[in-house]
C-alpha cells in the first residue's frame, strides 16, 4: 500500500443480523486497531452500526456521523475491515470519490483495499456491485422458497400473536386475541384497549424490550385474516428506498396474492371480524376519510425528539374541544407515550404545530434578515469561491496523469478479463465507467478559467439569499425544511417536559448560513454551540391522550 505519515484515523464497524453477530463488532475492531498500530496511525474515533444492513448509507446513524466528521476534516484515514461494511451497493465508488475529494484515504484491511493505490475504482466497482447482486439475489432466493411454502399452506416465517412458528394456537394468547377483537367491536378505542393490556401486566408480541402493547402493533393485528383461518402470503411489497434505507410497502396487485383457507387457524369467529372491519372503517370516515400513513408536509416534521424516552413526536389531531379556538387543529405528541397510552413514556404533553414552529423557527429567521449575517455569509462564500478556484486550478494541472493512470486501469483491467477473473458483462460496465471518467479529465484539461470574480460572487450570494428569504415568508414547507437540517445536522430538536408543560432547547445562536451556498461554506462554532430552553404553550391533558 501507499506509505502513510503520522496522521489520524477512525474505525467504521458494521454488521448485519441476518448474517453475523454482535462479537463481529470486537472482532471488527481489533483487525483494524492491530493495522492502524501496525502502519503508525492515531485512531482518534470509532463508528459502528450494529444490526444495518449495508444496502443503503442513509439508515445508519453512525456512518451518518463519521461522514460529517469527515466533511469536517478530522480525521484522514477511514479504517474498515472491508468495503462491504462501508457499502453493499453499487455507492461504494461514489462514497470513495466524496472521501478523495476531502482527501480522505479510504482502506478496506483483509482485502487490500486502498483508495491510494493505482486501480481503486475498478476494485470498488467489482466489489460493491458483487455486493448489490449477493444481496438482491440471495432475496429472490429466499422469495422463491417461501412461495413454494405458502402455495402448500406451510408456515412462512413469520410470527403472528397468538401462533407458535408452527402455526400452533397458544391458548393463553388466542383468550387475548378474542378479547381484543369483541372490545374493539364494541368500543372502537385501540388506545383504551393498549392502556389496560399494559396495565394488567399482559406481555406484548413483537421486538420491543420493554414488551409493552402499542397501538400500530393492534391495527396491525385487527386487519389480519389468519384469525379467521384465512392464510395470505405475498399482499405486500416491501421496498427499501436507496438513499434512506427505509423499507416502504405497497399492496401488490391482487392477482400475485396467495390465499389458503385454514379453518384450523381459526381464533376469531367471521362475524366479530366483520364488526371490526366495519369499526374500522367507521373511524376512518369519522377522520374525514383521511388515511393513516398520510405524508404530512410540515417544517418540523422528523426532526422533534422526545427528552424522557428519545421516540419522535407524532403528528396528532387535537379535538375542537381542547383547543382555544374551538377548531380541531394539529399538534405534536410523543409517539411512544401515545402508542402505548402513557406506559412507555410519561411525556404525554402535546403542542401545537403552530406553536413550536414559532419558537424553533423565530431566531433562524431573525438570523437570515440581520444585516450582520448577510455580510459574515458574503465573506464566507468569497473566500469558499477563492479556495474552490484555485482547486480547479489546480485539478486541470492533474487531469493529464489522471488520464494516464485510466489508461493503466483499462489494461489492469483487460489483464482481469483474459484471466477469467471478471465476467464480459462486468468488465463492460466498467469499461464504460473509465471511458466516461476519462472523457470528463480530457474535458477538465480544456476548461477555461472561471470567468466569476469574487464582485460577482458577491452580488449573486446576496440575490440568493433574498429569494431565500422570499420563500421563508411565503411558508414554503420545503424551503424551511432545508434550512432546519442544516441548523439541526443531528434531526433532533428535543422537546422535553418542564413543571406541567413543555420546552424546547435550540441553539443560542443559529447555525452560520450554510444553506445559502451549499456546504462549502460551514460554521467552525456549530460544534461547541450552546443551547437555550424556551417554554412552549401546551394543550391540555385528557383521561386518554
Amino acid at each position: 500500500m501507499t506509505k502513510l505519515p503520522k496522521q489520524r484515523a477512525v474505525l467504521y464497524m458494521r454488521y448485519s443480523t441476518i448474517h453475523q453477530k454482535e462479537s463481529s463488532i470486537d472482532e471488527q475492531r481489533m483487525v483494524c486497531l492491530d493495522y492502524a498500530k501496525a502502519h503508525g496511525l492515531t485512531v482518534v474515533a470509532e463508528y459502528s452500526d450494529p444490526g444495518i444492513s449495508g444496502g443503503a448509507m442513509g439508515n445508519r446513524p453512525d456512518f451518518q456521523r463519521m461522514f460529517a466528521s469527515a466533511k469536517r476534516h478530522e480525521f484522514e484515514v477511514l479504517l474498515a475491515l472491508d468495503t462491504s461494511r462501508i457499502s453493499r451497493s453499487h455507492d461504494l465508488s461514489h462514497f470513495c470519490n466524496q472521501m478523495r475529494f476531502l482527501r480522505i484515504q479510504v482502506i478496506g484491511v483483509r482485502e487490500g483495499f486502498d483508495t491510494g493505490n493505482a486501480g481503486w475504482r475498478i476494485q470498488a466497482s467489482v466489489s460493491g456491485m458483487m455486493s448489490e447482486h449477493t444481496l438482491h439475489s440471495g432475496g429472490e432466493r429466499v422469495h422463491i422458497a417461501l412461495e413454494s411454502r405458502a402455495r402448500d399452506g406451510k408456515p412462512t416465517g413469520s410470527v403472528l400473536y397468538g401462533y407458535t412458528a408452527k402455526h400452533e394456537i397458544i391458548a393463553e394468547e388466542a383468550a387475548v386475541v378474542r378479547e381484543i377483537f369483541e372490545t374493539y367491536a364494541r368500543t372502537g378505542s385501540m388506545r383504551d384497549i393498549v392502556e389496560r393490556l399494559n396495565a394488567r401486566g399482559i406481555p406484548g408480541p413483537g421486538r420491543r424490550a420493554d414488551k409493552l402493547w402499542i397501538v400500530p402493533t393492534l391495527r396491525n393485528m385487527l386487519t389480519n385474516q389468519r384469525y379467521v383461518g384465512i392464510l395470505v402470503w405475498n399482499k405486500l411489497q416491501w421496498l427499501k428506498d436507496p438513499d434512506s434505507g427505509r423499507k416502504k410497502s405497497h399492496v401488490r396487485p391482487e392477482s400475485e396474492w396467495i390465499v389458503r383457507e385454514a379453518p384450523q387457524l381459526a381464533i376469531v369467529d367471521r362475524k366479530t371480524f366483520a364488526a371490526v372491519a366495519a369499526r374500522l372503517v367507521e373511524r376512518a370516515n369519522n377522520r374525514g376519510g383521511q388515511r393513516r400513513g398520510t405524508a404530512y408536509k410540515f417544517p418540523l416534521s422528523g426532526f422533534l425528539k422526545c427528552g424522557v424516552c428519545g421516540s419522535n413526536l407524532a403528528l396528532v389531531t387535537a379535538p375542537a374541544s381542547e383547543t382555544s379556538k374551538g377548531e380541531r387543529c394539529r399538534a405534536y405528541q410523543c409517539s411512544t407515550a401515545r402508542n402505548t397510552a402513557r406506559a412507555g413514556c410519561s411525556n404525554d404533553r402535546r403542542v401545537t404545530v403552530g406553536e413550536i414552529e414559532r419558537v424553533v423557527l423565530s431566531p433562524i429567521l431573525a438570523a437570515i434578515e440581520s444585516p450582520k449575517a448577510e455580510a459574515d455569509l458574503v465573506a464566507a462564500t468569497v473566500k469558499a469561491f477563492k479556495r474552490q478556484a484555485a482547486a480547479s486550478a489546480k485539478e486541470r494541472v492533474s487531469a493529464p496523469a489522471d488520464c494516464a493512470d485510466l489508461d493503466a486501469q483499462v489494461a489492469e483491467l483487460r489483464g482481469l478479463v483474459l484471466a477469467k477473473s471478471v465476467s464480459s458483462a462486468m468488465a463492460e460496465r466498467l469499461f464504460g465507467q473509465i471511458d466516461l471518467e476519462r472523457r470528463n479529465r480530457t474535458v477538465v484539461t480544456r476548461l477555461p478559467a472561471p470567468k466569476s470574480d469574487v464582485f460577482t460572487v458577491a452580488k449573486e450570494t446576496r440575490e440568493t439569499l433574498q429569494a431565500l428569504r422570499a420563500n421563508l415568508h411565503s411558508g414554503d414547507a420545503e424551503s424551511i425544511r432545508a434550512i432546519v437540517a442544516k441548523q439541526y445536522p443531528e434531526r433532533a430538536i428535543v422537546v422535553e417536559p418542564k413543571g406541567d408543560a413543555l420546552a424546547v432547547r435550540i441553539p443560542r445562536y443559529p447555525v452560520a448560513l450554510a444553506f445559502a451556498v451549499g456546504d462549502a461554506v460551514t460554521n467552525k462554532r456549530s460544534g461547541t454551540q450552546s443551547f437555550i430552553s424556551y417554554e412552549l404553550a401546551t394543550l391540555p391533558r385528557t383521561a386518554k391522550s
